[in-house]
């Protein structure tokens, strides 16, 4: 008799780089998010997150959220923009659900975060580090940092522009947009760059906007293959 795939709910799926991650893994996946996804390659549904979630979170095995992080974002810290941080209510309606849970956000939102662990994309070999916690009700392990084959090369790429950084063979605790390209390249169309990107993160069906809010699939995959033999299918 074939086992049947877990199911998993990807809350705030945006283009589904998190779901992709988990469907490697072996996972079933349903997306949900507020706005439409047309490049989302999984089951799709649009709806408010909270009201999917009392309504229908019960029907998964495992529930993974990724709640916007503009609120936990440097330029939220600098007094220019406010935002709502909405890790603590999100966990508070997963544990309503009582289903095993995976939150997923930026490296300064680790403070709302409970014992969350940090996945890289180095260990991977991945050309981007883009650093990511993860507070789970599961037993997970990180994947570590191996920056030292990037430090030689690395290119930081903000806004369409290179500069050049000191390695310093430490791994930093900063994630969004480092990307490692050979070469002395100062500057860039928004093409190129999505195509760099692109190829840095295994994502190979996103445009420039998801592209930027997105996680690379090799994370979830990794964590994916941690929960499946902790779950009672």
């Amino acid at each position: 008799m074939k086992k049947r795939k877990p199911k998993l709910l990807d809350l705030f799926c945006g283009a589904g780089g998190a779901g992709e991650g988990y469907v490697r893994a072996g996972f079933d996946v349903t997306g949900v998010d507020l706005y439409p996804q047309p490049e989302n390659p999984h089951r799709f549904i649009q709806a408010d997150w909270c009201e999917y979630l009392k309504e229908h979170g019960g029907e998964y095995d495992v529930i993974h959220a990724s709640p916007v992080c503009k609120g936990y974002a440097n330029l939220n810290s600098w007094g220019r923009v406010t935002h709502k941080r909405e890790i603590p209510l999100v966990r508070e309606q997963l544990l309503r659900i009582g289903k095993p849970y995976v939150i997923e956000n930026i490296h300064s939102a680790k403070w709302d975060m409970i014992d969350p662990i940090q996945v890289c994309g180095s260990p991977f070999g991945l050309r981007v580090r883009r650093h990511r916690m993860f507070e789970s009700s599961l037993n997970l392990i990180s994947s570590g940092c191996d920056h030292g084959w990037q430090d030689a090369d690395q290119i930081y790429l903000r806004r369409g522009r290179y500069s050049k950084p000191t390695p310093t063979g430490v791994c930093p605790n900063t994630g969004g947009s480092q990307l490692f390209q050979p070469g002395t390249l100062k500057s860039m169309n928004r093409e190129r760059e999505r195509e760099l990107r692109s190829e840095g993160m295994g994502i190979d069906w996103m445009s420039w906007e998801p592209l930027t809010q997105a996680i690379p699939p090799r994370f979830t995959q990794f964590l994916g293959r941690q929960i499946i033999p902790q779950l009672r299918l």
